[in-house]
Parts: structure tokens; C-alpha cells; sequence
């Protein structure tokens, strides 16, 4: 019997978000995989083959997650016996470096991605899921990708823990908001995927952003620190 449950997963370009969207495409899920860089890559394509709906998807662009439900939505009604199934939240950004390092716009980029983009998918979507609870016997679900870093945060990586402890309140306050309409929320916290994503592309670049954004003082305070980036 062909399954017919839909799920959709942001942030499939690379690392555990492809290998999410590859592995529910060869379980035979309907999988609609969100692509940042859009739906001509390599990763896209080997996607493709394996039967997956690559669509692009910015999610700190509301009218890109707009398009990006509608795309969804287009394709259950193609298919009237498919369902939403899922909404996996795995779209995230990395940068290290000590907090008082970063500039004010790779904090906010962390904030506006990991927590804040996890935040509008879920209010775009929720609606839907309510539906298909109706439809579906087993609970829709919205799977929230955290990290180890938000239970116990680590030297250089502030913001991102910060992002990621609020995706575990996120999804803790969805569990029992939703539970009465028929919907389970739940997180996920993998191991580190650094050699196989995208995370740390540019990571050397903001390594030099934050050697700009430091004054004389704080450049001289900390030393041998930075000289790693300089």
C-alpha cells in the first residue's frame, strides 16, 4: 500500500536536513523538502530522484513561507488521499565566537532563523494540521530540530543556544496547546553534522566581521583570542 502522508522539512540544502528529507523520501512519505538555495542544486536534484518535492524556502521571508505552504497545499489537493503529516523545523544558522565578539546582526540572524523562522512556519501551518488531524488517525505532528547546546550552552555559541533553548520552550507550550485538537509537538536533538552541512560555510567570514566590529580595547583585552581570525 503507497503511503500518503505528507511531510515537510525546512532547510534541506545540506546535513541532517537533506538526510532527513532523503531518508523520509525512500520510507515512501510524500516529502516536500524546503531549499534555501533553491530547487536547481545537486542537492536538490539527487532529491528529485528519490522522489521528493523540492520547493524553495527562505523562512525569515514570510511570502516565502507563504509559497512554500501553498506548494504544499497544491499537491494534497492533487492528490485528495494525501494528508499532512509532518512539519519538521530544521532551518538553522551557526556562527561561533564569543557574545560580545558577534555583531548585532549575526545575533539577530540567529535568532530571526533558528527561533523566529521555526515560529512563523509553525503559525503558517497550524491551521492545516488541525484539518488533517480530522483526517488522519495518528497525530499530525510538528518536529522542531533543537540542539544539545540549549540544554547545556557552550563558550562561543551564546546566540545559538539562546535560539535553540527557545525552540525547546516553543515546542514544550505547542505539546499542550495542541494535544486537545489531536496534534503532537515534539523536539529532536541530533549529534553535530558539521562535516557533512553547510552550517560553518562562513564561518571564516564572520570570523574577520567580528575582528571589525572589536575596538582597540576590546581587541587588546583579549589577546591571543583572536589572533586566530586575524
Amino acid at each position: 500500500m503507497a503511503l500518503t502522508r505528507v511531510v515537510a522539512i525546512t532547510g534541506c540544502d545540506s546535513g541532517l536536513g537533506w538526510a532527513l528529507a532523503a531518508r523520509s523520501a525512500r520510507e515512501g512519505l510524500v516529502t516536500v523538502a524546503g531549499m534555501y538555495h533553491g530547487t536547481q542544486t545537486d542537492a536538490a536534484e539527487a532529491l528529485k530522484k528519490m522522489r521528493a518535492y523540492p520547493c524553495h524556502l527562505d523562512v525569515t521571508d514570510t511570502d516565502s513561507i507563504k509559497k512554500f505552504k501553498t506548494f504544499v497545499n497544491a499537491l494534497i489537493k492533487k492528490h485528495p488521499d494525501y494528508t499532512l503529516y509532518a512539519v519538521v523545523n530544521n532551518a538553522g544558522i551557526m556562527t561561533i565566537g564569543d557574545y560580545e565578539w558577534q555583531t548585532g546582526s549575526m545575533i539577530e540572524n540567529t535568532i530571526n532563523t533558528n527561533l523566529l523562522g521555526a515560529m512563523r512556519v509553525v503559525s503558517a501551518f497550524l491551521p492545516d494540521l488541525r484539518k488533517a488531524a480530522l483526517k488522519d488517525r495518528t497525530r499530525p505532528r510538528i518536529i522542531n530540530v533543537a540542539s544539545h547546546c540549549a540544554l547545556q550552552p557552550l563558550p562561543g555559541f551564546a546566540a545559538y543556544s539562546t535560539s535553540k533553548a527557545g525552540l525547546l520552550a516553543l515546542t514544550k507550550s505547542l505539546r499542550f496547546e495542541c494535544h486537545p485538537h489531536g496534534l503532537a509537538a515534539v523536539n529532536f536533538l541530533p549529534g553535530g553534522f558539521f562535516g557533512s552541512s553547510k552550517i560553518m560555510t562562513q564561518q571564516i567570514s564572520h570570523g574577520m566581521e567580528m575582528l571589525k566590529h572589536l575596538d582597540d580595547e576590546q581587541k587588546a583585552f583579549y589577546g591571543k583570542a583572536i589572533s586566530g581570525i586575524e
